[in-house]
């Protein structure tokens, strides 16, 4: 980061995180979710677009969609996810793959043929963090503990 600062660029470090605002839920809880999109850690910096982004449940191996709100003024989208019972399970966050490359206007999201364009690399994100997490994970999630170690 510093390298890029001196000389004068901008670093190409970015996170998309589905950042749950409890770790901790007791089953039937509503656990309230902002995926963020930041080039400083957690402070998000750009509202990714709807159709790209999405975030929600999962649990035994399957994922379950949470409907998000964009809340343009925080630059998040919002959601929730209801605890599915004992034990953890995950929140996971996912931006689909978009085309990103150097251009004579700087970084920007091109199409598969951009004239100019160099450095043209398919970028997507994913993030992920545990809810209920206990000593022993994975085999604190059970019985998911199969689902989980093929995810991982």
């Amino acid at each position: 980061m510093t390298a890029a600062a001196l000389w004068g660029g901008t670093a190409a470090a970015h996170e998309y995180v589905a950042k749950p605002l409890a770790m901790q839920a007791r089953p039937g809880q509503e656990v309230a979710l902002e995926v963020v999109s930041s080039h400083v850690f957690l402070r998000s910096v750009e509202l990714e677009d709807a159709k790209d982004s999405r975030a929600g449940l999962w649990v035994d191996g399957k994922r379950t969609p949470a409907a998000r709100r964009a809340d343009e003024q925080a630059m998040v989208h919002r959601c929730s996810v209801t605890a599915p019972g004992e034990g953890c399970f995950l929140v996971t966050g996912e931006r689909a793959a978009q085309i990103w490359a150097s251009t004579p206007q700087g970084t920007r999201r091109v199409g598969r043929e951009a004239p100019g364009a160099t450095n043209v690399r398919l970028i997507e994100k994913f993030s992920k963090a545990v809810i209920n997490a206990s000593p022993g994970i994975p085999a604190a999630c059970a019985p998911s503990a199969t689902a989980w170690r093929s995810w991982c």
